[in-house]
């Protein structure tokens, strides 16, 4: 591989000629990772508050309101302090995936101490805090943790191994800043966006319950009546056959598309809905149900539906994906929608279909309105990628 004037091959791959190779050793503070408190949850619940490992899967920057508070006595919290600009580290985890990640501490408003499942690091003032942050957070330091990873049950880094990391690091601070200050923005737009797809989550679902709850002229229909069911179309496919079938057309099993084979069974506008292995618990907040158009395959574990002439697809998707149907349930090792239950299942619609039609279509505005701002939510992580990638190893500079 040619290398561009102004660069050098390191172990950490291409990086600028002015730029040094680190070990994170030699930018904390007194050369070490402490690990935080530990303490039975008895003394759980109040006094401070404590930054656990669960926060840091959840965020990557620490919240002063979702934090639990813990009850320390005064030389332990000096022990266990936690300041603005430290970076917070999971040193165990189930999945592998987990163990590495980091949170950055930021906009501290009161005293807060950190777990014993969670390291510190706190820079020396030469490094700018979230510039190191971001290299965590980098795909050369997250391969570097899946080798240094210790797995017995559970996934464990150790604090010795941590230290033994290195880095590429620029010289320059203004430069780690405009680094650090450019992903940032990243990350804000990315944070607008998810705020904003919540948002609209929350509107549609307010319309959902306005919208579908049964007015005066509104008649109660069964399945069976509304819609045909398309079961006979359904041809299951194990792993190792569709392993020998990899296309581009979609596999549905019960929610979603679970991967893309070679052919289809199907070419239409069809509803989904579980047969088993469905969301049926937790309906209020996930879909039992799901649409499909075009050329698709689908296996056994999901029921086919098509509306019948006199009524809209689109109002009986909307009636049925976040339907309570767990009394139509058949009780075993798995719950189970058969069809005969199915066919039961009883919503109330409008007489009119055009009346029908008006609501979905509102319904179905909201919806594409997500699906945009999700795809552009997509495009923003993507970006966001490409920038890590291209600033965190020089090969864009900002100065």
């Amino acid at each position: 591989m040619e290398i561009k004037t102004g660069y050098k091959k390191t172990e950490v791959g291409v990086i600028p000629n002015d730029w040094n190779l680190i070990k994170l050793k030699n930018i904390v503070k007194e050369n070490k990772i402490p690990s935080g408190v530990y303490k039975p949850k008895s003394c759980y619940g109040q006094g401070i508050k404590i930054i656990k490992l669960s926060d840091v899967f959840a965020s990557d920057y620490f919240s002063n309101d979702v934090a639990q508070e813990i009850e320390l006595r005064r030389e332990e919290i000096a022990n266990y302090n936690v300041k603005t600009g430290d970076i917070i580290i999971a040193l165990a985890s189930v999945k592998l995936d987990g163990v590495g990640k980091v949170m950055l501490v930021n906009n501290l408003k009161e005293v807060t101490v950190f777990d014993h499942n969670v390291g510190l690091i706190r820079l020396i003032k030469d490094v700018n805090p979230r510039y190191v942050f971001y290299l965590f957070k980098s795909k050369f330091l997250r391969k570097l943790v899946a080798l240094k990873a210790t797995h017995v049950g559970t996934t464990f880094l150790k604090t010795s191994a941590i230290l033994e990391f290195i880095l590429p690091v620029s010289p320059f601070k203004l430069e780690q800043k405009a680094i650090a200050e450019a992903l940032s923005d990243a990350d804000a737009l990315i944070e607008s966006l998810e705020k904003l797809i919540a948002k609209k989550r929350q509107i549609k679902q307010g319309a959902m319950q306005e919208l579908l709850d049964p007015k005066k002229n509104w008649v109660k229909k069964s399945i069976i009546e509304i819609a045909n069911c398309l079961d006979n179309l359904r041809i299951p496919l194990n792993d190792s056959q569709r392993s020998k079938m990899k296309g581009d057309y979609p596999y549905c099993g019960a929610n979603g598309i679970i991967d893309y084979i070679n052919s289809y069974c199907i070419d239409d506008s069809v509803i989904l809905i579980a047969e088993d292995g469905g969301y049926f618990d937790e309906y209020m907040y996930r879909p039992i149900a799901y649409k499909m158009s075009g050329k698709f395959w689908i296996n056994n574990h999901v029921h086919i539906l098509k509306s019948k002439e006199d009524f809209d697809q689109d109002f009986l998707f909307y009636s049925l994906v976040h339907k309570n149907i767990l009394s139509f349930l058949t009780s075993g090792t798995r719950a189970k929608l058969n069809r005969f239950e199915l066919n039961k299942i009883r919503l109330s619609l409008p007489k009119d279909k055009k009346e029908q039609e008006n609501i979905s279509t509102i319904l179905s505005e909201i919806d594409s309105e997500i699906l945009f701002l999700e795809k552009k939510l997509y495009k923003a992580h993507q970006i966001k990628q490409g920038m890590m990638h291209n600033l965190l190893t020089g090969r864009i500079r900002l100065l």
